[in-house]
């Protein structure tokens, strides 16, 4: 069984434009992964661990 937490933020202008910021920024990487792991999958190739997409990501200028 899973549980949701549901949690109200009120932010204010500028906490707002950092906020949308890091979620499109958060958005892009998490499709650029997901992509390099779909690529890999369809090439045959397993798919990168969590480490390693890790190493692989952390300067990533998403």
């Amino acid at each position: 069984m899973k549980y949701t937490n549901v949690v109200r933020v009120l932010p204010d202008k500028r906490q707002k434009q950092v906020l949308e910021i890091i979620g499109d920024r958060c958005a892009a990487l998490w499709n650029t992964i997901q992509y390099r792991c779909r690529q890999a999958f369809f090439e045959g190739e397993p798919v990168p661990s969590y480490e390693t997409l890790c190493s692989e990501f952390k300067e990533h200028p998403a």
